[in-house]
């Protein structure tokens, strides 16, 4: 039942239906509703929202191990990536984390529209499904000669913290330098095309 709460709630939250970190009262009937519907009744609103509140202490858990140092984050996969030491050291630390390192983060992009900080409001929302589905015109990226060259003006970029023997990895370089250029052009795209 999670994953039809967080898929109707970032429709909803796409729609503009989330004008602060609260949802309208219809957002949350609209969930009870479909729930009901396909689950054959029984769901009351008082408990979609205390899941809600469940929903918001995982994404703020999910958020602090994101954002720890040496760990790095795989966008593509939606998943935070620890080397095996530090892995044991944080796991020692904080053992109900486990869940969120070296594994995929279901529904990531769903929760970050319902439950982070990020709205999508007014003229610039956006369909949550249609996100991913926009094309890219690729032919505009331009690699240059160099990382240097490719990088510079560029700073909002920021290497991941990689050990320096994955630096080494030409392969792995290119493929993240990839990963972020094709990011970056598909978030200007987005933010283009809401502005219209």
């Amino acid at each position: 039942m999670e994953r039809v709460l967080l898929e109707i709630l970032a429709d909803e939250a796409s729609k503009g239906n989330k004008p602060s970190s609260i949802f309208k009262s219809s957002s949350i009937a609209r969930v009870v509703d479909i729930i009901n519907e396909r689950f054959g009744g029984g769901c009351e609103p008082n408990p979609v929202e205390n899941h809600l509140k469940t929903v918001k202490s995982n994404w703020k858990t999910i958020q602090s191990v994101h954002g720890k140092s040496g760990f790095n984050w795989d966008d593509k996969l939606k998943m935070v990536i620890a080397g095996k030491n530090e892995f044991d050291q944080y796991v020692t630390v904080h053992p109900t984390h486990e869940k969120y390192l070296n594994k995929m983060i279901d529904m990531y992009d769903e929760m970050a529209l319902v439950v982070g900080r990020d709205m999508a409001t007014g003229s610039f929302a956006k369909q949550f499904r249609d996100v991913d589905a926009m094309e890219i015109d690729s032919s505009s990226i331009d690699l240059g000669d160099d990382f240097d060259e490719l990088m510079q003006g560029q700073e909002h970029f920021h290497l991941p913290c990689l050990r320096k023997r994955d630096l080494t990895k030409d392969e792995d370089v290119l493929t993240w330098i990839i990963s972020m250029l094709h990011s970056q052009h598909k978030l200007e795209r987005w933010h283009r095309q809401c502005s219209h």
